[in-house]
């Protein structure tokens, strides 16, 4: 008996070993692609910066904070069933799901959008009715990308994903660069500049998957199966649709405040600094989301391992973000003088205030993964709900009280610490409790 639990947990030991190991490996092949494009964006950044100003850098931002709030609804969230639904037909038909979804709100969106401008047609202001175009093309094209990458992430093709990712950039980059040079700064031309490498990626991801087999054998697919994975897995919509919605509102509605209550050159001097901020997020935080939620799912049934990855993940996390971070908040101004150019200091300034906040971002990544995998969705979304209002509320008064950018600015970025802090705390909670009751 005593050999057959000693084997038993020799078995273990190498299941969990093997599944490390795939972790790392899967990890490394998505970050050394998303680590191109960042360096590749960051090349051309300093360039990009002389050549066009911070008020058509701001519209840009302006449209990106759009998209990405109305992107939770592209999927409304199915694309992470994707990853986790345990039968292949299902995660097929829920890809399709996706499309379905994609292709009828884009279609709400346009018409209601286009509606709204036909009885009022300054509604838009002095940005124009052709940027409503933009955010309609980014939510498609986000909607599409969504459901490809979660099915790519599914099928372990992380190596293709990395690709795309410098493909992708390289394309942006060099589209706003010939741009600028040659016809000078434009608002148009930098949102112009993601269609095309956006387009590219969904087309390689089909042929991918395609390849793959994935799209072959598709007769089960119809109405009944579209209704019975979209009601076995209606968390999603249900909650999650709604935490994302204010997660994503929390993270970008300061840039519609500051539109609102300030300028688009304020707008620009943030969306840089946030840009530069986001850097360690977006090369590592996201490739670890997409390798991290596929690789703890196959681990849901062991509680301990759950527990001890996320304890180990953040303090990983915490330990890279500590010297960039800490970089950033010490010398930002004088950074962004040098790199970017004089005329981009003030967004250093902003830097040096934001830092603190996006480095308890960054640290809370593990966190986020984990919350969807123990569906703890209702404890997100009353979080959700609660910091949005907080943050909303504190800074309008702030903003018609004091008029200063920098107040806001701050005031922001310190509730954004707080709250940070007690979503790690609160998750860590939850799984060691999830360990006491298995």
């Amino acid at each position: 008996m005593g050999l057959n639990y000693s084997c038993y947990y020799k078995t273990l030991g190498r299941l969990k070993l093997s599944a490390h190991k795939d972790f790392l490996t899967n990890m490394s092949k998505l970050l050394a692609g998303n680590l191109s494009a960042q360096f590749v964006i960051l090349i051309f950044t300093p360039i990009i910066t002389r050549l066009y100003t911070p008020n058509d850098y701001g519209i840009m931002v302006l449209v990106g904070s759009v998209v990405a709030v109305l992107s939770i609804f592209s999927c409304m969230r199915y694309e992470t069933a994707i990853i986790i639904e345990r039968e292949e037909n299902n995660a097929k038909t829920i890809m399709f799901l996706c499309f379905y979804i994609c292709i009828i709100s884009t279609l709400v969106i346009a018409f209601l959008s286009y509606s709204a401008y036909y009885i009022n047609p300054d509604i838009f202001g002095q940005i124009g009715p052709l940027i409503v175009l933009f955010v309609i093309i980014g939510y498609f094209t986000m909607g599409i990308h969504l459901a490809l990458t979660s099915y790519l992430v599914r099928k372990k093709k992380y190596q293709i994903l990395s690709i795309l990712y410098l493909v992708t950039a390289l394309i942006t980059v060099i589209i706003k660069v010939i741009y600028g040079y040659f016809y000078g700064s434009n608002p148009y031309a930098l949102l112009l500049a993601s269609i095309p490498g956006a387009l590219l990626a969904i087309v390689v991801m089909f042929i991918a998957l395609n390849r793959a087999g994935v799209f072959n054998e598709l007769d089960y697919l119809g109405v009944d199966r579209l209704k019975i994975v979209a009601k076995k897995h209606d968390e999603f919509p249900k909650y999650q649709v709604s935490n994302s919605l204010l997660n994503s509102a929390s993270q970008n509605t300061i840039v519609l405040l500051l539109t609102i209550f300030f300028t688009p050159q304020v707008v620009g001097f943030y969306g840089l600094s946030q840009s530069v901020l986001q850097k360690p997020i977006k090369l590592i935080g996201d490739s670890f989301s997409r390798v991290y939620l596929q690789n703890v799912a196959e681990l849901q049934d062991d509680k301990a391992a759950l527990a001890k990855s996320l304890l180990r993940s953040t303090s990983v996390f915490a330990l890279m973000g500590v010297l960039p971070f800490g970089m950033l908040m010490i010398w930002g101004e004088g950074l962004f003088s040098y790199v970017f150019g004089a005329n981009w200091s003030e967004a250093g300034y902003y830097t040096q205030i934001l830092a603190p906040w996006i480095f308890v971002a960054f640290v809370n990544n593990p966190s986020r993964q984990m919350i969807i995998l123990l569906k703890k969705l209702r404890f997100n979304f009353l979080f959700q709900l609660s910091g949005l209002l907080l943050r909303v509320s504190t800074v309008v008064v702030l903003a018609l009280l004091s008029k200063s950018v920098i107040v806001v600015i701050a005031t922001f970025a310190f509730l954004g610490v707080l709250l940070n802090l007690y979503y790690i705390i609160m998750t860590y909670k939850f799984t060691v409790q999830a360990y006491s009751a298995a």
